[in-house]
């Protein structure tokens, strides 16, 4: 009786309503409605593809991916609805989810949990050794095929932090020679020693006062060349 009663409006109101199982709504409610719309289930030679297509943002192995074929199969004649197979899938990921904390080779879909839910959905009864030993042979598939693959990849570039401390005995230089130990490694021959016999003709003042600092990407943090520089103290470096 809800369904009576909508108040009088100028604005066209549409009443829709949708469902997996027409067969079982009561007939009483079905006659409130004028038309109905019947969306075929998907074909059979669809549910493959469908179900690659919902797998797009979960991880999932190489052989889970593959072994959607035999799933689809499985899946087939079964008049199973995109609900369905939709519920197939999350199902999986989530005994990934429980899996990879107890195994954390075990983390991506593998087929073995496809292989559970479906053996649930269409209860087929196992073994739990059996079952067990299902997952342990799509983990030790995973992690053979995934160290074949890094074989062939490029070694990560290391990242490790590493951090040096320069220490600059006033701008005349690194101690005049006499550090050897502060010395970055990058200057060139001609900048270590003498510290105090540089000339350049197109500096306002005749002396070296310090390091350029615009090119941080060397060891050393400075270029090699000479910047005049008033101040005189000396100046530590992380």
């Amino acid at each position: 009786t809800k369904l009576d009663g909508f108040n009088i409006s100028n604005k066209k109101i549409v009443l829709m309503g949708a469902t997996n199982h027409l067969d079982q709504i009561d007939r009483a409610l079905k006659s409130r409605f004028s038309k109905e719309i019947k969306i075929d289930l998907i074909q059979d030679k669809e549910i493959e593809g469908f179900l690659k297509s919902l797998i797009t943002p979960y991880k999932i192995s190489y052989h889970a991916y593959l072994h959607l074929n035999e799933i689809a199969n499985r899946c087939k004649g079964k008049n199973y609805s995109n609900r369905d197979l939709t519920t197939i899938i999350n199902e999986a990921y989530n005994k990934t989810n429980k899996y990879k904390s107890q195994n954390k080779i075990h983390e991506v879909m593998l087929p073995s949990d496809l292989d559970e839910v479906l053996d649930i959905k269409q209860k087929i009864n196992k073994d739990i050794s059996d079952i067990k030993k299902r997952r342990k042979e799509c983990e030790d598939q995973y992690e053979a095929w995934k160290q074949g693959l890094l074989k062939h990849l490029k070694p990560t570039k290391d990242e490790t932090k590493v951090e040096k401390k320069y220490v600059f005995y006033s701008l005349n230089g690194l101690g005049r020679g006499k550090h050897y130990s502060h010395e970055p490694t990058d200057l060139a021959p001609f900048v270590k020693n003498p510290f105090d016999n540089w000339y350049d003709g197109n500096l306002t003042v005749d002396e070296f006062r310090g390091f350029h600092t615009k090119n941080k990407d060397k060891d050393s943090q400075f270029n090699n060349i000479m910047i005049p520089d008033p101040s005189n103290h000396y100046i530590e470096l992380n």
